[in-house]
């Protein structure tokens, strides 16, 4: 992941998935990585469609990266919104 967010390519479908763009600027990004792994690993496991995986896991990175330290107290509203 990067500024405009993260891909995924799918080659069963030889299809490109693209994630939507973060929004935050960026004060640490120590654990972005983690979450974004975890949270997408999460969702593919729970059987989400590949496009939501992403956008999930660019969603909770995208948030980590707003604070110092490893880690974050995540807010409800953002839990619901990942899980």
């Amino acid at each position: 992941m990067d500024k405009d967010g993260s891909m995924l390519f799918y080659p069963e479908k030889k299809d490109l998935i693209l994630s939507k763009e973060p929004k935050n600027k960026v004060v640490s990004t120590v654990g972005a990585g983690d979450s974004f792994s975890a949270c997408f690993l999460y969702n593919y496991l729970q059987n989400v469609n590949l496009k939501e995986c992403v956008d999930r896991a660019v969603e909770l990175s995208d948030f980590v990266v707003t604070s110092l330290g490893a880690v974050a107290e995540y807010p409800v509203n953002l839990l619901e919104t990942i899980i």
